[in-house]
C-alpha cells in the first residue's frame, strides 16, 4: 500500500515539474524556497520547515493550469 502510494505521488510529482518548469516565476522562485526548507531543517526548525515547504508548494500549485488542479 505505501510503496502504491509513493509511485502516485512521484508520478504526480513528476507531472509538477515538467508543468511548473515552464513557469519563470516558478523557476525562479525555486532554489530560494529549496534554500528555506534546507535551512530550516539544518537549523532543526521543524515550524519554520513546515512553512517553508508549504509556501513552496503554494507557488507550485499557483503556477498549474486549472484544468491540472482539477483532477
Amino acid at each position: 500500500l505505501l510503496l502504491a502510494l509513493m509511485r502516485g505521488v512521484s508520478t504526480l510529482d513528476r507531472q509538477v515539474r515538467i508543468i511548473t518548469s515552464q513557469e519563470r516565476a516558478a523557476r525562479e522562485g525555486t532554489v530560494p524556497a529549496h534554500q528555506r526548507i534546507l535551512d530550516a531543517l539544518r537549523e532543526r526548525d521543524p515550524q519554520a520547515a513546515a512553512d517553508a515547504m508549504s509556501s513552496h508548494l503554494k507557488i507550485c500549485w499557483a503556477a498549474l493550469p486549472d484544468d491540472a488542479t482539477n483532477e
